[in-house]
């Protein structure tokens, strides 16, 4: 794929890995095929795109790789270990690519989408009733959009972001900047009856 798209551009400036897929499972229930696979689509399918594209990168002088990682990869969720493992593996690759490629002039960065509303997700939340929940968890109270990330992505990749290798950049409503305590704040202000 990658021989044959330099056959027909000439060079690759970007590449952008964004691929990916969970497992909702205790760790009693996580198969050897659902852990492998999980790895597989979320780190080892970037470091083969990388080892292929980078000698194409270096040869021209230089490029950017942009990996779609996840909040998940910077924090823990309930049942959900095999796709936290492999997000914080691919964080931490970004960047140890990062220091091996900076003097070839090729520039690797993640973003960490949170709540993203999309066709799939969507349908099913709006089907439960807990949906108010995802939400209220959000600072902007909100799930972002599939647009949002595509400038993220965009940005890392241009020459807007020509001094940013290694970076971890969360793109979550504030989500991580929480540190899971109740928002004291609000239940003072509700008990006090001064609202929201």
């Amino acid at each position: 794929m990658v021989d044959a798209f330099v056959e027909r551009h000439e060079r690759i400036d970007i590449l952008f890995n964004n691929a990916g897929v969970g497992a909702l499972c205790d760790v009693t229930e996580t198969t050897d095929e659902t852990w492998d696979c999980v790895f597989q689509v979320n780190v080892t399918a970037v470091m083969y795109l990388c080892r292929a594209v980078v000698p194409h990168m270096r040869r021209t002088g230089g490029g950017a790789i942009v990996n779609t990682a996840s909040i998940s990869g910077m924090r823990g969720d309930y049942g959900y270990g095999p796709y936290n493992a492999a997000k914080a593996a691919l964080i931490n690759y970004t960047r140890a690519l990062a220091l091996d490629l900076a003097r070839d002039g090729i520039r690797v960065n993640a973003f960490c989408p949170g709540f993203i509303e999309n066709t799939g997700i969507t349908a099913v939340l709006e089907t439960m009733p807990q949906r108010p929940l995802w939400n209220d968890a959000i600072p902007m109270g909100r799930a972002g959009t599939t647009e949002e990330m595509a400038k993220v992505a965009a940005f890392l990749a241009s020459e807007d972001a020509s001094y940013v290798t290694g970076a971890i950049l969360a793109a979550d409503g504030g989500v991580t900047a929480h540190t899971g305590q109740l928002n004291i704040h609000s239940i003072i202000r509700d008990m006090n009856g001064n609202g929201a």
